[in-house]
């Protein structure tokens, strides 16, 4: 990302957490998913191992055609498999309208 992109992301990311807040849904009522790199070096192959061990989703290509398809949000910004900004702990992730999951980061 160059500089107005991350720039853009964050106030987005911002607006979204304020929305997120006034909204009333408490953040400890979402479940939380493992993150990690691991071996793989790509982080979008990390989030989609991350989102498959939830199993909700039936095969890495169903979570791939998801994220394709813009049903993936990250700290409410639409990602894609070419464009996954950084995750730490406590991002949002939001799968199709009402799935919402929190990272907890593992530590390799």
């Amino acid at each position: 990302m160059n500089c107005l992109e991350m720039r853009l992301w964050q106030k987005k990311q911002e607006k979204y957490l304020r929305w997120f807040i006034k909204s009333g849904r408490p953040p400890e009522n979402i479940p939380e998913i493992s993150y990690s790199l691991g071996g793989q070096t790509e982080p979008s192959q990390a989030l989609i191992s991350s989102l498959m061990s939830r199993g909700k989703y039936a095969s890495r290509s169903a979570v791939r055609r998801l994220i394709e398809q813009g049903a993936v949000s990250v700290d409410g910004v639409k990602i894609n498999l070419n464009n996954i900004p950084q995750i730490s702990d406590g991002t949002i992730v939001k799968v199709g309208k009402a799935n919402f999951f929190r990272i907890a980061k593992k530590t390799d």
